[in-house]
């Protein structure tokens, strides 16, 4: 008999631990996946959650040297550790496909997905205050640098014609959107923070931190 338990026991871990990773479960109130506490995460357990990763990637960082980022692109997640022997500190969560990443194909609290906008966003969690930093301001003077831009690409253009030295490019408009593009819902313990389309307002991006964390 005692043999026998040996032999089914292992066996129930690893369907317990297969049903856990095939549909991950994101609840951003409790910042929690799949039931466990994103912040007490182990790069182990981690990896005995959600298998073997798609890469695991050791990002340049004078404040974090020894960081490591642990990627699932078919899932979309990206864990962040600020070393391989300290919790997680930080979960990317892509919505929507962008680059090497696919889009997150499991659940997320109040049925948040990527066919949410913005104004979805901030009336289904206004209850704790997210705040949307994009404002008809903003929206100004992200239109005139990209006026600028263009006509920096046009006198590009022209000097590459006589054989002139180009001006670098700046790309000012996409580089002040991408900091704009954001809604932070401050939770109690830790800070979600949504990425969108600017043109279209659909969510992007969800990156989960705790509060000292912060970026």
């Amino acid at each position: 008999m005692k043999t026998l338990l040996i032999t089914i026991f292992p066996c129930l871990a690893a369907t317990a631990f297969a049903a856990s990773s095939d549909t991950p479960d994101l609840d951003l109130l409790n910042a929690t996946i799949n039931g466990h506490y994103i912040f007490d995460l182990s790069v182990d357990q981690v990896t005995d959650i959600f298998g073997r990763p798609s890469g695991v990637l050791h990002p340049e960082s004078k404040r974090e040297p020894n960081a490591v980022s642990v990627q699932y692109v078919d899932r979309g997640l990206d864990f962040q550790f600020p070393d391989p022997s300290k919790p997680c500190e930080r979960l990317t969560v892509y919505l929507s496909r962008q680059g090497q990443f696919s889009s997150y194909s499991g659940t997320i609290s109040r049925g948040l997905n990527a066919n949410w906008k913005v104004k979805q966003l901030l009336d289904v969690f206004a209850e704790f205050k997210p705040h949307d930093y994009y404002n008809d301001a903003d929206a100004a003077r992200i239109g005139t640098l990209r006026e600028l831009d263009v006509e920096q690409e046009a006198l590009n253009a022209s000097a590459r014609k006589l054989g002139m030295s180009e001006m670098p490019k700046n790309d000012l408009a996409a580089t002040m959107a991408s900091t704009l593009t954001h809604v932070i819902i401050p939770f109690k313990t830790h800070i979600v923070d949504c990425s969108y389309e600017e043109s279209t307002k659909f969510l992007e991006r969800l990156e989960i931190s705790g509060q000292s964390n912060r970026r």
